[in-house]
């Protein structure tokens, strides 16, 4: 899997310019206000999970309005 493939299909996904990021944390992440990807990096983890991570938090780049959050990021 190439980290620069991910992200580029996240991008065309959103229809957007989004920044994406690969970090070590518990579960993918949408930051609305910084428009900012978040996915995980884990051990072991399928080329189907992380598409299906992709499309869950592109889902809220694209239908998630910002205002009225609580906080900068929406995630399951």
């Amino acid at each position: 899997m190439s980290v620069s493939s991910k992200s580029t299909l996240a991008k065309l996904l959103a229809a957007e310019n989004l920044r994406v990021e690969h970090q070590k944390v518990s579960t993918a992440a949408f930051d609305l206000k910084n428009r900012t990807l978040i996915l995980p990096i884990w051990k072991e983890m399928s080329l189907d999970l992380y598409d299906l991570l992709i499309g869950h938090e592109v889902g809220h780049a694209l239908y998630t309005p910002a205002k009225g959050w609580q906080i900068g990021r929406a995630h399951v």
